[in-house]
């Protein structure tokens, strides 16, 4: 590339998100020597010469392990003005298991920084009518994988009957648990002596977006959330808490 005249070699990127050990400390294990050998790539790299004018670009992944990935980066010795950049976040949402979990781990190794500025906080729901109850321990609900994402399957959170009989929405019983998501339609376990009824029923679910802009201290910014994303009985609540006050926006599509 350097001798081609053509290419220029701007930088080193690389991605940990997928890096699964067998336990935390596994985990991290991989992910350090990843940015490990990432650093050490720049390094020769810079001593050879091969970088072209200008600023060097180390990149990684960085939603779940980003404290780890900007030290290891910063780390590099290349005597040449140096840019890291985080990639954090895939899309516009991710699984709240998947980042609860994270964020345990990341608190294992690093809690003051997991825990600034309240730690990641989910940033959309998903609301859905109970479509039927074919059975007494099963019921219906109108989303689906083409509504929400499904790395881990959603939780069931809250519940409302908008028959002027409830005030606000009421906490999910125990025992209402989603097994299982078709293209449009999710199947929710359910006790046999559920409240939940077909039609006027809406059930809440998580599919958070990690805001890491929050927690880094930039200021808010907003953004506009497409409509006639879902089907037309999916009820949106958006809702981002910024250090200076609530953005909070309802739509029905």
């Amino acid at each position: 590339m350097h001798a081609s005249g053509i290419l220029a070699l701007a930088g080193v990127e690389g991605f940990e998100g997928l890096l699964r050990g067998s336990s935390n400390t596994e985990t991290l294990a991989q992910v350090e020597s990843l940015l490990g050998s990432m650093v050490e790539l720049a390094e020769r790299c810079a001593a050879e010469r091969l970088f072209a004018e200008g600023t060097v670009l180390l990149s990684a992944g960085g939603s779940s392990f980003f404290d780890v990935v900007a030290a290891h980066l910063s780390a590099a010795r290349l005597n040449r003005e140096t840019r890291i950049l985080l990639r954090s976040g895939c899309y516009i949402t991710h699984d709240s298991v998947l980042y609860v979990r994270a964020m345990d781990a990341m608190r294992e190794r690093n809690s003051a920084l997991a825990d600034s500025h309240g730690g990641l906080q989910p940033a959309l729901e998903i609301w859905a009518y109970a479509q039927s109850r074919p059975e007494a321990d099963k019921a219906i609900v109108g989303f689906g994988k083409r509504d929400i994402s499904y790395d881990d399957l959603p939780l069931a959170l809250s519940w409302y009957r908008p028959d002027g009989s409830m005030t606000a929405p009421q906490t999910v019983p125990a025992g209402h648990v989603v097994t299982r998501l078709k293209d449009q339609h999710c199947h929710l376990s359910v006790p046999t002596g559920s409240p939940l009824r077909v039609g006027d029923l809406r059930l809440r679910y998580l599919a958070p977006m990690p805001d890491l802009r929050q927690m880094a201290g930039h200021p808010p910014c907003r953004s506009v959330l497409p409509g006639h994303w879902f089907d037309p009985d999916i009820f949106l609540n958006v809702a981002r808490d910024w250090n200076e006050g609530i953005f909070h926006n309802e739509q029905e599509t």
